[in-house]
């Protein structure tokens, strides 16, 4: 059973993505990058989300490959999340944004999406640390290489809020 409110969510996010892609491509070519991107990868991940809507092959795939409870199909018998489950989601945001602002985002992304996948998701370390490593080295490439764009290096290495 598909969740026809979680598409219909999904299709007016992407249309307030394609009014900010739209409205990003006004922008001087050194200014359009990043709302660019961030709006054409918006897009993307809510397409896939769309498409783990469905009880088909593809949907348990992607639900797989992207969730932590792949068995639990949108609109199922799924039990309500308990507080705990919640407060632990919420921690783990927290958890994140202390990292970064102490360490910078070079070191949380890695420690934090290792620790989530491994820990909370239940994906082999390997996977995880590849998925970190994957992660962190794009970030880099992105923002350091393609766009000389410095990113946040903490407060114990001298980063300034």
């Amino acid at each position: 059973m598909t969740d026809r409110r979680a598409i219909l969510t999904s299709l007016v996010l992407i249309a307030v993505s394609a009014v900010y892609f739209a409205t990003a491509l006004q922008y001087s070519a050194g200014s359009r990058a990043i709302p660019i991107s961030v709006a054409t990868l918006t897009i993307l991940f809510l397409f896939l989300d769309i498409l783990s809507q469905g009880e088909g092959r593809v949907a348990r795939g992607l639900r797989r490959a992207f969730g932590g409870a792949a068995s639990i199909r949108p609109g199922g018998d799924a039990q309500e999340q308990p507080v705990r489950q919640e407060a632990l989601a919420l921690a783990w945001i927290v958890a994140f944004t202390a990292l970064a602002t102490a360490f910078g985002f070079y070191i949380a992304i890695p420690v934090y999406v290792i620790s989530y996948l491994w820990l909370h998701a239940g994906k082999p370390i390997w996977i995880a640390a590849l998925v970190a490593i994957s992660l962190t080295g794009a970030l880099y490439l992105i923002f350091e290489v393609l766009l000389g764009y410095a990113i946040f290096e903490g407060l114990i290495f001298g980063g300034y809020m």
